[in-house]
């Protein structure tokens, strides 16, 4: 038969140690005196005030936090853990909301701190642009003249098509971060913005 050894820990202190004997409830420790001391009194004042049966819900209450010893921890810290547990989930439940994504027009970059990442065998020979152009309101920039510029240089001018689609070829003559640019006639701010990143491979 194998042997078992079980470990008992438990907070051995002046106040949770049994000092106190009474006759009908045994010795207690000053914790259990005063639980039942608070709750007793209590019970005293709301049955001098109402003498309703409910008044013996205090001492009960106190009863069960001092008399019962649970196996982990004392009664009244295991209640004040299962309060602040759920108090918790329900505060991020009622405050916690979730952020909504902007709403970025279509043609802009989503984001211009990121960079799209191009790798070419050779940065002096061209890759072949491609975007879709959308106006203010939402409809394709059909037929439309557009100037293409890698950082401020210019390196075509076209007309995009009926869908309002242009392609072009750029070349980037060294790897590093770039800027692509699309100016519509007859609109001073950029149809289109992207940052790109040329890297070699």
């Amino acid at each position: 038969m194998r042997r078992n050894d079980l470990l008992w820990f438990e907070d051995v202190s002046a106040v949770n140690e049994p000092v106190l004997s009474f006759p009908v409830i045994g010795r207690i420790s000053m914790r259990q005196f005063f639980i039942l001391g608070v709750a007793g009194m209590a019970s005293y004042g709301l049955f001098s005030s109402t003498h309703a049966p409910a008044s013996a819900v205090p001492i009960s209450a106190g009863a069960l936090l001092a008399l019962v010893r649970p196996k982990v921890a004392t009664t009244e810290w295991m209640l004040y853990s299962a309060l602040l547990f759920f108090g918790r989930r329900l505060g991020r439940m009622l405050f916690t909301t979730r952020p909504r994504a902007p709403r970025i027009p279509a043609g802009k970059a989503r984001n211009p701190e990121a960079a799209r990442i191009i790798i070419l065998a050779d940065p002096s020979r061209p890759f072949r642009f491609r975007t879709r152009l959308v106006g203010r309101s939402g409809r394709p920039a059909a037929t439309r003249k557009a100037t293409v510029f890698l950082d401020d240089t210019k390196v075509d001018s076209l007309v995009t098509d009926d869908n309002g689609v242009l392609e072009s070829a750029i070349v980037p003559g060294a790897a590093g971060r770039r800027m692509i640019t699309v100016y519509v006639e007859g609109q001073n701010e950029p149809a289109f913005s992207e940052s790109i990143e040329i890297r070699t491979g």
